[in-house]
This record gives C-alpha cells, structure tokens and sequence, in this order.
C-alpha cells in the first residue's frame, strides 16, 4: 500500500513535484543547485516512500496539474459521486444467459454515466469481478469509487426478475434496494427503471427526463438485443475465435434488426482489432470495412459515442488525423464519462504528426482512472508510450520504456507494446531491456517481421526522425516478411 505524500521531507517534495510536472533531471539540478546524481538519490527515495514504481504512478500521487494542464488520476472523479456496477448474480441457472446479463450490467453502466454529475467506473472493469469471493465493500473501496451496484438476475419462463442494490463503501451501508418483476419482453423498460431509481436516489436533483434522454433505447427487439450482448461477450475474449464469434452473433443482430445501430459500431471495432492485433497483412481492407461499419452505425444513430470511437482509430490508420480528431471530439462530447473515448482521442493524437503528447498522457490517464482494470488496458498505457518515444524534442524516454513495458505485462496485451519497450531500451542504451522485449514480442507473436513493424509504426515513423531510425534497426533483428 503507498503512503501519503506528506511522508517526503519539503526537498523530496519539491523534486517529486518537478520531475512530474516534466522536469528533467538536469533541470530539476539546475533549479535547486545540486548534481543531476542527487536528484537520482532523492528520485530513488521518493519512490521508495510512496510505493510507485514509474513515472506514471508518481504522476497520480502527487495529485496536482502538470505540465500542459494534465489531470491527475484522483482530480479526474474530484466533487462527483462515482460508482461501479458489479456483475449480477446469475440465479436462472442458465449460463446461456451470461452474456445477457453482462448486457444488462453494460447498459445500466452507460445509462448512468450519460448523467455527467456521476462518476461512473467502465463496465469492462466492473465485469472482471464476476465470481469472486470479495465482498462489494472491499471491491469499492478498491477502486476508490463512492457507491457499488450489485444485483440478481432472475428469469423464470417468460417472467423476470432484476434485484438491486446500493452499498455506499464509506460505511457498508445499504442505501437503496428494490425489486423489479416483469414480463421477458419488458427487460428494456426495467433497464430503464434501475438506472433512473439508482440516479435518482444518489442525486435527487437529476431530473427524470434528463435519464429518460440519456436512455435512448437501442432497439425493440429482444432478439437483436441478446445477439448484441452475446457479440459483446464473445470480443471481451480479445482472441481471433472471439472476434469471429463475435462478428457473427453482431450479423445476425443487424439481420434481426437492420436499425439497430450498436452492432454495426461493433463489427467496426472487431474490424480495427483483428487488424491491430492478428492481422496486419490485410490491414487496408480491414480499415476500410471498419470505415464502413462505424459510419453505417451512425447513419442509424449519430449518438453513438462507440461509433465514434471505432471511426477515430479507423480514420487515424489511413492518414485522415484532422478527421479523426473531429470525431473524438464529439464522442467525448456525447459521453465524456467512457474510457473509451479518452482512449481513441489518445490513439489519434499517439499517431498524427500535429498530435499532442501532452493530451495522449491526460486522455490515457483519464481512461485508466475511469476503468483500472479495463481488458484495453494495454492500449491505454501504449499510447501514453508512443506519443513518449516519437516526440523528438519533448518525448520522455524513461516515461516511454516504462509505459510499454507495463502494457506488454498486461493481460491480452498484443506484441506492439513489447516492440515499443526494445525501442525505448534501444535508444536509452539498454541492450539487456531491447533482448528481453524482442523476445518478449515473439512469443506473443511468433511469426514477427520486419515488415509487420513498418506497419504498426508506420504513422510514428512519419512523425519521427528517432522511431524512424530505431524501427530500422529493429528491422535488423527480424525476418524481412
């Protein structure tokens, strides 16, 4: 566990505070008369004392507004109630209905999140608390979040039945709890239900018809619905298999119901992660079926802050940044409670040559606070990384290696955080930290190339002399194609 902040003497305060503000270290020596060397040994210490282990982390606990007007983790949720929405306890017996009811959890999630006074934790994050023994209190108090919604689904023939409650983690109270029962054709009404009871009992002034706005009912038809929520489910996998179920469960959806805009905006995100992370070869048609899908999402609904998000990283991968960065924009405008729309603003600024690094670290770091344990969570840290490495005049070098490094260890993460972690090591004089990265990027990717590096930092390398040069000497160390 870190220790506060106040446990650093006045010295080791200052120090921490310039070097998160983007101080280097010759700097810092500069300003305060000592040898770059002692600013090394105070670095060290503060480390020690506070429990972090990079700059990131450092960043968060000291808490305050660095350069370029970069919010810190804990500022992010700062006068807002913010909650999480656990998984609902499956009491049909039917694990068939998983996918569902994580649907339901998803749907509450973002519901509440569209009411801008709540601070709302990311349903992926949520989600990975299915089966655990740990009670909501210790779960809450873990995410440092105000409220926990846990609940119970239950659905007997053509009956339903959603229980809820909510737990505030400061003093394990309950503070509300109610029943919903219901016909199965009627699961959508009960959505909206839970979400405006639960918004209404922590901020009595959300007026019912600022939720009953938010709540824009996706489709009328349960069939498409449950087809979405299983594609849902399948590319939570982050797996080729997973990805494939995924994408037939999203086209059967549409078949189900040719309006319905959510599974249209999921086969443009599957179209851009198979792409990232399988399947650079075909990269070009996958981007351009990804365009396809996300604006056919928001032919259907020009709300939909996850079209936008998919049509950010598509449009980014073909060059059309100042697209993209309209596009962001207004995701986050629609909803700037997601981690994903921080995420795709940060993909776009990572990889455009007028992006600003700056943005890229406050938007990662604005997702990882909003879902700390989100599967993406490699992505976040790896653009944090990129933007890092291909700034050539203000780039972090140690920020860059330590942000890559932490992504390749994450789950599911994709060999390019590792490749970026050999470049960093390269350029910071690492032999040792470049062998272990490179060999750490083959396993993930056994079949690595040369040719699949150009591809993956093809934009960083238009952006950047150094990312230019250090791809080709990773080149050197990979079989052409």
């Amino acid at each position: 566990m870190s220790a506060p902040a106040e446990t650093l003497t006045k010295r080791e305060r200052e120090v921490a505070t310039a070097y998160a503000d983007g101080k280097s270290y010759r700097t810092i020596a500069d300003d305060f008369h000592i040898s770059p060397d002692t600013v090394r040994t105070h670095l060290r210490t503060i480390y020690r004392k506070l429990g972090v282990r990079s700059k990131l982390e450092l960043l968060d606990h000291v808490g305050q507004r660095g350069a370029g007007g970069m919010l810190s983790a804990r500022q992010l949720g700062d006068g807002r109630p913010s909650v999480v929405v656990l998984p609902f306890e499956n009491r049909s017996g039917n694990i068939a209905e998983q996918a569902l009811i994580d649907g339901l959890v998803e749907r509450v999630t973002v519901t509440l999140s569209r009411a801008d006074i709540l601070m709302m934790i990311a349903a992926a994050t949520g989600l990975t608390y299915r089966g655990t023994d740990r009670s909501p209190v210790a779960i809450g108090r873990e995410l440092g979040v105000s409220y926990v919604l846990r609940g119970a689904f239950h659905r007997d023939a053509r009956k339903l039945r959603i229980s809820a409650e909510l737990i505030e983690t400061s003093t394990s109270l309950q503070i509300w709890g109610e029943v919903f029962d219901g016909a199965w054709g009627d699961i959508f009404v009960m959505q909206d239900e839970v979400a405006a009871a639960i918004a209404q009992s922590i901020v009595p002034r959300i007026r019912k018809r600022e939720i009953e706005n938010a709540n824009r009912r996706p489709t009328n038809d349960l069939t498409a619905w449950e087809l979405y929520c299983r594609s849902y489910h399948s590319a939570l996998q982050f797996s080729r298999d997973g990805y494939r179920q995924a994408q037939a469960y999203a086209q059967q959806a549409i078949e189900a119901d040719r309006d319905f805009a959510a599974p249209h905006a999921m086969l443009g995100r599957i179209n851009f992660m198979q792409m990232f992370m399988f399947d650079l070869q075909n990269a070009e048609d996958l981007v351009q079926q990804g365009l396809v899908n996300c604006r056919e999402a928001l032919a259907r609904d020009d709300m939909s802050e996850t079209a936008y998000c998919g049509l950010v990283c598509t449009l980014s991968m073909i060059g059309a940044h100042d697209e993209a960065f309209a596009a962001s924009e207004r995701a986050i405008a629609i909803n700037p409670n997601d981690s994903e729309v921080y995420n795709a603003r940060a993909f776009a600024h990572a990889n455009a040559l007028s992006g600003d690094s700056r943005l890229v670290v406050s938007d990662s770091r604005n997702a990882l606070r909003i879902s700390p344990n989100d599967p993406m969570r490699w992505t976040f840290l790896s653009n944090i990384g990129l933007a890092q490495l291909a700034d050539d005049q203000a780039g972090d070098l140690e920020m860059a290696f330590e942000s890559f490094r932490d992504a390749a260890l994450s789950p599911r993460a994709a060999w390019i955080p590792s490749a970026g972690a050999a470049l960093a090591a390269l350029e910071m004089g690492n032999p040792a930290g470049f062998d272990t990265h490179l060999t750490l990027a083959r396993s993930v990717r056994p079949n690595l190339t040369a040719q699949d590096s150009y591809k993956a930092f093809g934009h960083a390398m238009r952006k950047s002399e150094r990312v230019r040069r250090l791809i080709g000497e990773l080149a050197r160390h990979l079989p052409a194609a």
